[in-house]
């Protein structure tokens, strides 16, 4: 649960290093939870490539010649559709896993740099510490949306050509072998 805490508001030192724990509980929680949404998003991308191999097999089973073939047959045609969906899924979920890794990582810099924060703090007097706070509130407030579940709606998807899905795994694999 991400603490609100108004920068405004903070002004003893005392409070200033109530935010700063603060902030690290925070950073924690997020951590957390973006690790979670990694091995999520991580297993998606494994369970969506065995789909794609499984729909691929099933379509160079089926022995069609091309994708206009493939068209007439029903059961062929149902893998290539399937095929192409689970390549756009696939891709969707490792753009994210991308995005929700950067943030991942912002976040492990912040929480390195709080831990300093908290060593200068409770080893000196009161410094000026609140440009550093304005900018992990900036980081926080940006990152905070990323670990949420992952949302895929059918108007995000963007689907490969079918002759391209179907050149890359199936029509290579009807090719007869050379040896």
């Amino acid at each position: 649960m991400l603490i609100a805490v108004s920068l405004i508001s903070c002004q003893s030192f005392e409070e200033k290093k109530q935010l700063t724990l603060d902030k690290q509980t925070a950073v924690g929680f997020l951590i957390k939870s973006l690790a979670e949404k990694l091995r999520t998003l991580n297993d998606a991308h494994v369970k969506l490539g065995v789909k794609a191999i499984e729909y691929s097999t099933v379509l160079r089973e089926e022995k069609p010649d091309d994708v206009k073939a493939a068209m007439k047959n029903t059961k062929a045609k149902i893998n290539l559709f399937a095929l192409q969906k689970a390549l756009a899924y696939k891709t969707i979920v490792n753009d994210e896993y991308l995005r929700t890794y950067d943030a991942y990582q912002e976040l492990m810099g912040a929480s390195k740099q709080l831990e300093l924060d908290m060593i200068m703090l409770t080893s000196f007097d009161e410094t000026n510490f609140d440009r550093l706070l304005d900018k992990l509130e900036d980081i926080l407030e940006n990152v905070q949306p990323m670990a949420h579940e992952l949302v895929i709606g059918d108007e995000n998807i963007i689907l490969p050509d079918l002759d391209s899905v179907w050149k890359e795994y199936v029509a290579n694999y009807n090719a007869p072998s050379k040896h």
